[in-house]
């Protein structure tokens, strides 16, 4: 793939390219000179925005989309099957194909520094923020997000040379073992993807070998409170010892009293607290002033998010200073907790949150803005996570004094084997606490409409369809519901 992307005129499609990594892909190789297409089953956004830069985007696949554009290579993600029409008519005529993580640890190797941030929580926030803050600094980097980011309007910022590049490195399918980083970031080790890690001794393994990817020299920047990290240290010393491979230099985050092998974080909070339900704090460097942090995005989990992104780009150039200048207007990436608007003076935020872990912490976010009620919605993404996860999620959403929940969302599984998200609600409720299956909109808002009070919140949390309910509660008013 080296060779290939080494080209100045070849030509690439993309199958499935309205997803929010492949559109950004697309645009990183249009920056470089090659010719793109690509298809989608269905116009966004984000495909109208690739064919306002010039890009042919065919929609619905078919082989025929191949015989027409005759691309050099075909570039597909793990979401498109491997017998879609498209891949099976490329392989029939010789070209290249491969899947989206080869060909994004392609573009790594066209950078001088690269920053991977990885983590079960936190990516698409930490990497957005310390591309601004990079970018804040004077300097130029290109970016790859997970999600949109407003300061852009599109999920990628492409730089204008091949100085730094800076992108989330996903753990799903092992993805991010084919990336190459000059600094790894690993914000938090937590048990998820269940179809792809058994246990949680095998998301550590999983971590452990994407740190080890970092060459001779690099950077590694780590939680010193995550409960996971002392294995995973362990685990990597024991890999770099085996082949002959000094270890990276370790940058550690946390707070003063998170001590990690006898050592305070190298980045670590002091004097935290909260200003109308919003962290602030100092930022020490090896007991020194820093910075100052006044985040506009509320929860502690983001204080962690913030230190991470500042630690990963003032090893990388930026300053301060700039980083300090981003926190104060970051109001954050798409889908991270997001104001959307408001429904009978209720706000209403979206988040992504669909682990466990991530739930409790976006609802104890959301306590710490009112004092009202906070009303969680929300939506578990693919069948194999919420029967792994089963009593997590009961013990997440039973903290919530009302917890609304929908079927389970999943666009990769055949089989629900026997499981509905019924199911959690009934054990919340038979534990004592108010959980209510949610069959359709209509009765969403119904019962909000009911129940919630002028100084509340609503939080939506779940996949993208989860942000489109924020936003038809929201358009719905006072009016009924069609």
């Amino acid at each position: 793939m080296d060779n290939f992307l080494a080209g100045s005129s070849r030509k690439i499609f993309f199958t499935g390219i309205g997803g929010y990594s492949m559109c950004g892909l697309a645009q990183i190789c249009l920056s470089k000179g090659f010719t793109v297409s690509g298809s989608d089953r269905e116009i966004s956004h984000r495909t109208r925005q690739l064919e306002e830069m010039g890009v042919k985007v065919y929609y619905g696949h078919s082989a025929s989309n191949i015989d027409e554009f005759m691309p050099d290579a075909l570039v597909y993600s793990v979401a498109v099957p491997l017998d879609n029409p498209e891949i099976t008519r490329a392989s029939e005529l010789g070209i290249r194909v491969t899947e989206r993580s080869y060909f994004l640890g392609a573009i790594n190797k066209l950078y001088n520094k690269v920053i991977n941030i990885a983590g079960t929580h936190g990516k698409t926030t930490t990497t957005t923020l310390c591309a601004l803050m990079l970018e804040e600094s004077g300097l130029d980097p290109t970016a790859h997000i997970g999600a949109e980011v407003s300061n852009w309007k599109s999920t990628v910022r492409v730089g204008s040379d091949s100085e730094i590049f800076v992108s989330e490195a996903c753990e799903y399918n092992s993805s991010f073992l084919r990336f190459y980083s000059t600094t790894a970031a690993v914000l938090n080790i937590d048990h998820d993807h269940l179809d792809c890690f058994p246990t949680i001794e095998d998301v550590v393994d999983a971590f452990v070998r994407f740190a080890n990817t970092l060459p001779d020299g690099g950077k590694l920047v780590i939680p010193s409170f995550d409960r996971n990290i002392v294995l995973f240290l362990k685990l990597l010393r024991k890999f770099r010892a085996d082949a002959g491979k000094e270890m990276p230099e370790i940058i550690t985050f946390g707070h003063k009293t998170d001590i990690l092998e006898g050592k305070i974080p190298t980045y670590c909070l002091s004097d935290y607290k909260l200003i109308n339900g919003y962290p602030e704090f100092d930022v020490l460097r090896n007991g020194e002033y820093c910075c100052h942090a006044a985040l506009v995005i509320p929860g502690e989990y983001n204080a962690m998010n913030a230190l991470a992104a500042i630690a990963c780009s003032v090893i990388n150039g930026a300053s301060p200073e700039a980083c300090s200048a981003v926190l104060a207007r970051f109001h954050g990436a798409d889908n991270r907790f997001n104001l959307r608007g408001s429904f009978k003076g209720t706000s209403v935020y979206s988040d992504y949150a669909h682990h466990p872990s991530a739930v409790k912490a976006a609802y104890n976010a959301a306590k710490d803005l009112t004092e009202g009620n906070v009303w969680a919605v929300f939506q578990p993404i693919t069948y194999n996570r919420a029967i792994g996860l089963f009593h997590e999620f009961v013990e997440a959403l039973g903290e919530c004094s009302c917890s609304m929940v929908f079927e389970v969302y999943t666009s990769r599984e055949t089989d629900n084997k026997g499981f509905s998200s019924r199911m959690i609600c009934n054990e919340i409720n038979n534990s004592g606490g108010n959980s209510i299956f949610i069959e359709n909109f209509a009765q969403l808002r119904s019962v909000l409409s009911e129940r919630v009070r002028q100084g509340d919140i609503i939080l939506f949390m779940g996949p993208e369809r989860m942000e489109d309910h924020a936003d038809m509660l929201i358009e719905t008013g006072e009016a009924d519901p069609d």
